[in-house]
């Protein structure tokens, strides 16, 4: 049985027809859905409907997937716009085809569109379903101190097709990041206490149908909401002031103060590394000015107090986005065409 989930490279110029899968993701879930939209005739001549009418077509859903090193691209490429690639020059030493890949918001609010395939099973009575122009709503990324990084992607999708038969997968071989490979920083300082920490970026499309169509045109993103939550030992009074307006506050403050939020994963396994011991696999993400927007640190009896944060991201003029994705892998070029 060969069951998978399959992404096309991101586009921001195809639109309205299937884009060839390269990306293979041996996803946990997937919730992908199609709805008819169904116009019932209603009327006073009947408590039932006499007719119907086919409304837009509008397929939507999600797929799960525990991020490997590369495997993520496409998916925080699609989500923000932008992705551009250099080599790395310099550390890891020996690593000379080493590319970093730097994701970002479009400036010009564009959001690419790619292709998804969903194979159920290997009899072609069975086959793939095929969402060709979906964009992606929403990503949101949590990880706890006992589990692998996970991330949910939510897609729009434009059109669905089945029959098509079922290609031979290529999964990735680098393990997923767990948490030990993560490091946490709070104002350019580590921070060691973290126990919990969750990132949400969403576009908040709206979409219309197309004229003389069931088919949703080009959706329209809505503003970019980025924010997140971390969950902490309470350790130390540190994050509460600067909830309060600044590292030094002891009450509310007329202003608040942003700081720089990183959240990095590492790989360091011998296998994956050109140079023993030589990390050259890592996911970093960036936002360079953030908010507090939540605080609490309640006493439950004997059990260790923990300090819930929730926090927003602002745009950055200095990095014109409010957040960046940095991936250092293998993969030679840029993450949308």
């Amino acid at each position: 049985m060969s069951r998978y989930v399959a992404l096309s490279k991101p586009s921001h110029t195809a639109w309205g027809t299937a884009i060839a899968v390269d990306s293979y993701l041996d996803a946990i879930t997937e919730t992908l859905s199609e709805d008819n939209q169904v116009i019932f005739d209603e009327d006073i001549s009947n408590r039932s409907p006499r007719g119907q009418s086919a409304g837009p077509f509008e397929p939507s859903g999600s797929v799960t997937i525990n991020p490997r090193p590369n495997t993520v691209g496409y998916l925080f490429a699609g989500v923000l716009g932008s992705s551009t690639v250099t080599t790395l020059v310099g550390p890891p030493t020996g690593c000379s085809n080493t590319k970093e890949h730097t994701i970002k918001q479009n400036e010009d609010n564009k959001i690419p569109n790619l292709t998804i395939d969903v194979a159920m099973s290997n009899p072609t009575n069975i086959g793939v379903r095929r969402y060709d122009s979906a964009v992606i709503d929403g990503l949101e990324l949590t990880h706890d101190s006992e589990g692998r990084l996970e991330l949910v992607a939510d897609f729009m999708g434009r059109s669905m097709s089945i029959n098509h038969d079922v290609g031979t997968p290529s999964f990735s071989t680098l393990n997923p990041f767990v948490f030990h490979m993560g490091t946490l920083s709070i104002a350019s300082v580590a921070n060691t206490d973290v126990q919990n920490m969750s990132v949400r970026i969403r576009n908040n499309h709206t979409r219309k149908p197309e004229a003389n169509s069931r088919f949703p045109g080009k959706p329209k993103p809505g503003p970019l909401l980025v924010e997140g939550t971390l969950d902490l030992s309470f350790e130390n009074r540190n994050q509460m002031r600067r909830f309060l307006g600044s590292s030094t506050a002891t009450s509310p403050q007329d202003s608040l103060s942003s700081f720089e939020l990183r959240m990095t994963w590492t790989s360091y396994t011998s296998t994956e590394s050109c140079v023993a011991g030589t990390a050259y696999y890592k996911l970093t993400m960036l936002m360079p000015a953030v908010i507090l927007t939540t605080s609490s640190a309640n006493i439950d009896k004997q059990e260790p107090m923990v300090h819930n944060l929730g926090f927003r991201a602002l745009y950055d003029s200095g990095t014109s986005t409010p957040i960046t994705v940095s991936i250092i892998n293998l993969d030679s070029s840029a993450y949308i065409t």
